[in-house]
């Protein structure tokens, strides 16, 4: 009987921790418009009508749809969700609504979720046989794939002011949107352009009149079983490239146009941002740099030339201005370019001896009056150089983390100069309340092992090492976490956390950036580089002066203890700064080896052998977690 008890008390654990895994899953919210006052247009009263031609590729710089075009705030307008876009900018549909969260009617069924509808457009008059509409569609992306049952629709506003169903797109994923609607073979790493367009008549009388719409909405549905505070965003299309003019037929499919398809690359290889007072040293290793490169595509059915192409730096603080000439292509029709750079014999950009900078990055082609759209002549871009160094855009697609309590996860980074690591922004998306209540993490650092390129000794192991996830107050604003105990770090090191607990930790996941191949995580002993393609939202501080106290709206600490492994001496941190507690000091065998009062002061343990002890602090509030202490003499 003991025998079969054990034997299932073994297979109990050895099952859950042979299933335990790295995780990647969709948002809860929009982190880029959560919590922004924005309001909604649903009734197209008193709106000026717009004239043909009506075109829009969602180039515009703002998260939100053009104005002059569209009368609601629903889509997401962004360069983050579309995969081979025509041009840099798509409008995502999901299930939040305009503030970022969940719509009220969302359920298990489909339901209507976002709708972009245009402004009241004057087709009086208007050649009905030669009037048409066009626009390309994705569904999934970078984001959740719509179920078989969701769907994305077009709708005309007829003069008896119904909405009639013109087209519909049921879901599926983007795998197979690329082999069974596209086309494209398996395995083919990227197309030119991973959508589909399509083109409609608008050639009924009940449609031409002088305050006709038309309207794209998304039929979302809620993982089945789901509770309200479980449920993430799901269910992404993207739309682009939406034109609606006469002159046309149903084989006019070609847009005389030269668009960005998104950023340009600037000269950091890697990272997105790196420490200003590091900028000089990290762009003298020609390891770490690369060449100004523009992405642009042609969707005209004749070669383009651009010329020329250029790039502008501004510094936002000094009004510093520099540019340089990328020079002159001849794109070939329907072709994406990629080798539009410039070899620099110098980094335009230079260090100026303060603490930080922020360039805005414009990037310009010349294309002539036969351009279709301007707009997307010219990206816009950003370069913020701090005290931290950064792989991800900023911009969270998913969230990332692993589902074993004593897990690890760790992240590569290699400094251009030896500094003080005083801690990390983290990028937290918003979990649900039970969850965020449970999750409790211990922030790490590593050195590296030159042997395996992978995390090696554990230097430190954060004293906040039951902390709970705290949330950032402003749009995408990651949360600052400071080591009680900075370490010196130069070369190799990585960042990361041990998770203590069996709600899994989420860390923002940007989906655009990859750097796959800097992810660690380590659940059975053994370290074990990421499957997914992409960058945490994870920035290590490196800087020879604290952090400033603005910045530390850091994740909660229900108990704190530094050093920790140490040689006989710690200190305690308690949540709220208590000061005054009873500390019990128990090893595995469950023996009270040393018991005190504690009012702040540092805390001596040089009597105690070396090995693993379990603290206990109770205090008049309340009774606090236990927490893991190793004595290393």
């Amino acid at each position: 009987m003991i025998y079969r008890i054990f034997a299932i008390v073994i297979f109990f654990f050895s099952h859950t921790y042979l299933n335990a895994q790295e995780i990647l899953t969709d948002l809860n919210d929009n982190p880029a418009i959560s919590g922004k006052n924005i309001t909604a247009k649903t009734k197209n009263g008193n709106i000026d009508t717009i004239q043909l031609p009506f075109i829009d590729d969602f180039s515009n710089r703002s998260h939100i749809p053009n104005q002059s075009l569209w009368v609601d705030q629903y889509t997401f307008i962004n360069n983050s969700y579309g995969i081979g876009m025509v041009s840099a900018g798509v409008a995502t549909f999901d299930a939040l609504n305009q503030y970022g969260k969940h719509y009220s009617n969302a359920s298990e069924t489909p339901f209507v979720a976002d709708m972009l509808t245009s402004k009241p457009i004057n087709l009086e008059g208007v050649d009905k046989n030669s009037l048409y509409l066009s626009f390309y569609y994705q569904p999934q992306g970078y984001g959740n794939a719509p179920e078989w049952n969701d769907s994305l629709i077009l709708q005309f506003k007829d003069t008896a002011d119904n909405w009639i169903t013109q087209w519909k797109a049921f879901g599926c994923t983007y795998d197979s949107f690329r082999t069974d609607t596209l086309k494209i073979s398996p395995g083919y790493l990227f197309d030119t352009v991973e959508f589909k367009q399509t083109i409609l008549p608008v050639n009924d009388s009940a449609f031409i009149y002088n305050a006709f719409c038309f309207r794209f909405v998304n039929h979302a549905s809620l993982t089945p079983g789901s509770r309200p505070s479980e449920a993430t965003n799901c269910d992404h299309w993207n739309i682009d490239y939406v034109h609606l003019d006469t002159g046309r037929n149903e084989n006019d499919l070609i847009h005389n146009d030269i668009a960005f398809v998104k950023e340009s690359r600037m000269f950091l290889k890697k990272y997105t941002s790196v420490p200003w007072k590091h900028y000089s040293d990290f762009t003298k290793n020609d390891d770490n740099i690369t060449y100004p490169r523009m992405y642009v595509r042609n969707n005209s059915n004749e070669a383009y030339d651009v010329s020329p192409a250029r790039i502008h730096y501004i510094d936002q603080y000094s009004n510093w201005r520099d540019s340089i000439t990328i020079g002159s292509k001849e794109i070939p029709p329907f072709q994406n370019i990629e080798d539009l750079e410039r070899q620099l014999t110098e980094i335009p950009i230079k260090y100026n001896g303060a603490d930080s900078a922020h360039f805005t990055i414009l990037s310009t082609l010349k294309t002539g009056d036969q351009d279709l759209i301007s707009s997307n002549d010219t990206i816009e871009k950003t370069l913020i150089c701090n005290n931290y160094y950064a792989y991800d855009d900023g911009t969270a697609e998913k969230r990332y983390g692993i589902d074993a309590n004593g897990g690890y996860v760790a992240y590569r980074f290699t400094t251009a100069k030896a500094d003080t690591l005083r801690g990390a922004k983290i990028f937290f998306p918003r979990n649900n309340p039970e969850d965020a209540a449970s999750t409790t993490f211990a922030l790490c650092v590593w050195d590296n092992d030159p042997n395996k390129n992978q995390p090696g000794h554990l230097r430190i192991i954060e004293s906040g090492s039951h902390m709970r996830t705290e949330y950032g107050e402003s749009v995408n604003e990651f949360v600052t976490i400071e080591l009680d105990t900075a370490i010196l770090v130069s070369g190799t090191f990585y960042i990361g956390w041990k998770q203590l607990s069996d709600s899994y930790l989420h860390i923002g996941f940007d989906a655009n950036n990859n750097n796959k191949s800097e992810i660690f995580y380590s659940i059975y002993g053994e370290w074990t580089n990421t499957q997914f393609r992409g960058s945490l939202m994870i920035r290590p501080i490196l800087s020879d002066k604290t952090i400033k106290k603005a910045e530390k709206k850091i994740a909660k600490k229900e108990l704190g203890v530094y050093p920790n492994p140490s040689s006989g001496n710690i200190n305690i941190t308690l949540e709220n700064e208590e000061t005054n507690a009873f500390v019990s000091i128990v090893n595995l065998s469950g023996q009270i080896v040393k018991q005190l009062e504690w009012n702040g002061e540092t805390i001596d343990l040089n009597d105690l052998n070396e090995g693993i002890y379990i603290l206990k602090v109770r205090t008049n509030s309340q009774l606090y977690k236990n927490q893991r202490l190793i004595i290393q003499n």
